[in-house]
């Protein structure tokens, strides 16, 4: 009797997983100049590049990480930020297994947001901001 009790909140503990931030999948370093700054944590610190993407209004979206490591760091141009028409992406990036689920889920316990799940090239993301107005990304990439 106890481990069908154990095993139902086993899987209840799998599912709510689905439904939560999972960790800091990124982080932004705002640079004067992308490719001299590739260069440099490419170059010299070692870290490799897992996306390299020219986007709108050439944009580029450059990310790097440490070679073992599940975070990664994106290069922001300094350029946009004072940019009036373009406002700078939350500098953390937090991950999660299904955005649908916990938009839901932080939504209905009063989070606020200012960009619902939306779909582009790197996978589907949702804007949030703390009680401060600070804001945060929330991403789930796209399976390869």
């Amino acid at each position: 009797m106890r481990h069908k009790a154990l095993k139902g909140k086993r899987d209840e503990c799998e599912l709510i997983r689905y439904m939560e931030i999972t960790g800091i999948g990124s982080t932004s370093v705002f640079v004067k100049d992308q490719p001299e700054s590739l260069t440099f944590w490419v170059q010299k610190v070692g870290f490799k590049v897992i996306c390299d993407l020219e986007l709108e209004s050439n944009f580029r979206w450059v990310e790097i990480t440490p070679r073992s490591s599940n975070s990664s760091i994106n290069l922001y141009p300094k350029s946009l930020i004072s940019s009036k028409d373009l406002k700078p992406m939350p500098v953390i990036v937090f991950k999660t297994n299904d955005i649908h689920s916990t938009f839901i889920n932080l939504k209905a316990k009063g989070v606020t947001f200012s960009r619902n799940p939306l779909k582009f090239i790197l996978g589907i993301h949702a804007m949030f901001k703390d009680i401060d107005g600070n804001e945060f990304l929330i991403l789930e990439k796209l399976k390869n």
